[in-house]
């Protein structure tokens, strides 16, 4: 059983009426830092929010670990977890914000940075170097986050009009619309039936081809 899994039990027994208890989920998130557990991304971001301030390097690490565990200790049914974790194309989920994080450190750390990127960074900070790198890290991140909803967007796109042609569904001249409201199938009978497999295709589709 992971540490996840037995916090998870820990709290169904001793707050039943509460599962995002903070002062709990504060001494989960301690005890995992005492053991060396560190969440490399999130790490990572609370390095480049707080400019390299070591004082506040671990302050914002705790208010970021503790978002991230209550996300994912949220109790959804398929079909919520599916609009509000893979569709929700105007947020960024806690996992997916981490690893960006997590990599664009990655490439600084092996020297593959974008040098217009950097030298607009450097130039912004007049050549201090751990500001440069900071704002540097900011800025790439949410380069590739805008990148990555673009793509899942043309993925989404493509993967509902083919659910539609597959069972000759009712609505498809509307499909468009329901994309930009994030409202899928809302004139499909038993839609419920639909989403899984709208929600599969869309993850195998994201894992072959990103």
């Amino acid at each position: 059983m992971g540490l996840l899994d037995k916090f998870k039990r820990k709290i169904k027994l001793t707050l039943a009426e509460s599962r995002q208890d903070e002062e709990l989920m504060y001494e989960y998130i301690s005890d995992e830092m005492d053991s060396g557990i560190i969440r490399k991304g999130l790490y990572a971001k609370a390095k480049a929010n707080s400019k390299g301030d070591e004082k506040e390097v671990n302050s914002l690490y705790l208010k970021y670990r503790l978002q991230s565990l209550k996300d994912s200790l949220k109790e959804k049914n398929s079909v919520e977890y599916f609009r509000d974790s893979l569709l929700n194309l105007n947020q960024q989920n806690t996992d997916e914000d981490e690893s960006f994080y997590l990599m664009v450190t990655d490439e600084i750390n092996e020297g593959n940075v974008n040098q217009a990127l950097w030298a607009k960074c450097d130039a912004i900070n007049m050549g201090d170097e751990a500001k440069t790198k900071y704002e540097y890290i900011n800025k790439r991140v949410t380069i590739l986050a805008k990148g990555w909803k673009r793509i899942i967007k043309i993925i989404v796109r493509e993967e509902y009009l083919k659910i539609f042609d597959k069972y000759d569904l009712p609505g498809k001249k509307d499909a468009e619309a329901d994309i930009e409201l994030e409202e899928y199938f809302p004139d499909v009978p038993e839609r419920e039936v639909y989403l899984p497999e709208f929600s599969e295709n869309i993850k195998n589709r994201l894992t072959k081809e990103i």
